[in-house]
């Protein structure tokens, strides 16, 4: 399990901006904490559920 930071923004906008909706998840691989993470903000926002939005799962890393 790794934890993945899971950003929702509205399509067209860039990184820079702040997320519609932000959440970690805890998910074996980056696929799982895409479908996690969707359906957590299908849930939390159904106001935009139906909007078009990117929706974008990426770990971080450690180094020692």
């Amino acid at each position: 399990m790794a934890l993945f930071t899971v950003n929702v923004r509205y399509k067209g906008h860039s990184a820079v901006e702040p997320p519609l909706w932000s959440n970690d998840v805890d998910a074996a691989d980056v696929e799982e904490a895409y479908r996690i993470g969707k359906a957590q903000f299908e849930a939390e926002r159904p106001d935009l559920a139906n909007a078009s939005v990117s929706i974008e799962a990426a770990s971080g890393y450690v180094e020692k």
